[in-house]
């Protein structure tokens, strides 16, 4: 009799366990990178996420078009300093909020190369989701390009604040911001440094001010 009373305890413990880590497995995979985030952050991220698709169109209407080869040139020096512009205050903003803001801050142990899930993912999305795009042109008509290529940026922006993957950044990149997504499903954008393994703890803080968001920042040396 007491013996079946173990049975039904350990298979009692066993569905509990099952379904905390299936309650875990969900939260993890189900997080999204711009949950609780705010909107400027949102939209400058996306910007300049679409800078190449910005760029590539403008070639591509000069090659098409035969638009004028210095308003081709205005153009391309344009997006180019705008780019450098916005993921400057990206950068001026992600610092801003590492250093001031503590109400946001949260310890966390990096001590396992297993935890990084991914680094700057996203290659198929930048392919499928920027290239594409801006190399569709209208033969008859610059305002049907232009106009088509809108409304596919704006579709493409809602897919990517509802998308749990992360959208490639070159301008970023270069820039010195990394974005890691760890195995439990949070992500952590890195300024100047990449993320190395620790002993320690670590500082992140929340870079958005909802407690929905998982999405972290790191600064290098000023743990």
């Amino acid at each position: 009799m007491s013996e079946n009373r173990t049975r039904t305890k350990n298979r009692k413990l066993y569905i509990i366990s099952f379904e905390k880590a299936n309650v875990l497995l969900y939260d993890g995979e189900g997080l999204k990178i711009f949950e609780g985030t705010n909107f400027l952050f949102r939209i400058l991220y996306f910007l300049t996420a679409m800078m190449p698709a910005y760029i590539l169109l403008d070639i591509q209407l000069y090659l098409k078009k035969n638009i004028n080869i210095y308003f081709f040139g205005i153009i391309l020096i344009v997006i180019f300093m705008v780019s450098i512009f916005m993921v400057w205050f990206i950068k001026f903003l992600m610092t801003n909020r590492y250093n001031e803001d503590k109400s946001a801050e949260v310890e966390k142990l990096i001590n396992e190369r297993s935890q990084i899930s991914s680094r700057n993912n996203g290659a198929v999305t930048f392919l499928v989701g920027i290239i594409l795009p801006s190399i569709i042109i209208f033969e008859n008509s610059v305002a049907y390009t232009l106009i088509v290529f809108t409304l596919l940026q704006l579709v493409l922006l809602v897919l990517m604040l509802k998308s749990h993957s992360v959208f490639f950044n070159v301008p970023m990149i270069m820039m010195g911001i990394d974005v890691y997504q760890l195995h439990e499903g949070s992500f952590i954008l890195t300024i100047n440094g990449k993320l190395r393994l620790s002993r320690e703890k670590i500082k992140l803080v929340r870079i958005g001010d909802s407690e929905m968001c998982h999405t972290y920042i790191y600064k290098k040396g000023q743990e």
